[in-house]
């Protein structure tokens, strides 16, 4: 494996650990967004004289990022939610079979929906 392969290889696993902050997808990982996020308005309402401007990107990058990370864990939640209600259960009866598929369907909907946001 090339340096940064390597490094981009242990960057993941470190974050799917939780090494570098909450696991993404989680309650706490979503505070942690909003939290990069304000101080992020914070530093960017001060005046251009005022501004670091090296902190303005240090904070865009990690709020672009955490809130990446964020989608992509719900996009993996709604695909095994989506599995779970498309294996067969036992239904007493067909409307439970329906309430089922339609919910199934709702997920692979909700999934598609933030999978197309990742992309753009």
């Amino acid at each position: 494996m090339s340096g940064s392969l390597w490094l981009e290889w242990l960057s993941g696993v470190a974050r799917s650990s939780g090494w570098w902050g909450p696991v993404p997808g989680t309650h706490q990982s979503r505070l942690e967004a909003m939290r990069l996020g304000a101080l992020l308005a914070k530093e960017q309402k001060k005046p251009p004289g005022q501004r670091d401007e090296e902190r303005v990107h240090r904070l865009r990058v990690q709020y672009r990022e955490r809130q990446l990370w964020n989608a992509q864990a719900m996009v993996g939640s709604y695909c095994r939610t989506a599995a779970a209600f498309e294996r067969p259960g036992l239904e007493c009866c067909a409307a439970a079979g329906w309430v089922r598929q339609r919910l199934a369907a709702s997920y692979r909907a909700l999934q598609d929906y933030q999978h197309q946001r990742l992309q753009h």
